[in-house]
């Protein structure tokens, strides 16, 4: 597993809640010292802010190695797919 913590998922929970637009009041009891409303922030700023702390709580050679492996599986669904085709 790449997540070092359960504090990614608490945030990445956070965040889709608030793209949902769902009123997440349980979620900010539940969390009140690491829940934020984050409707000001821009694009830009909201992403590099997720990126750096999810980044920072990732092992990151496991999850290339995740991604290459995904990426490999890909490419044989489009070959097979392609096989199919003609």
């Amino acid at each position: 597993m790449f997540l070092k913590n359960d504090i990614v998922r608490n945030h990445i929970l956070f965040i889709y809640l608030l793209s949902l637009n769902i009123p997440f009041r349980g979620v900010v009891q539940k969390y009140p010292n690491s829940s934020w409303e984050v409707d000001a922030l821009s694009p830009e700023i909201l992403s590099n802010l997720l990126h750096t702390e999810i980044e920072s709580m990732i092992d990151m050679s496991k999850f290339r190695e995740i991604c290459k492996i995904e990426q490999d599986w890909k490419e044989k669904l489009f070959d097979l797919a392609e096989e199919y085709v003609n």
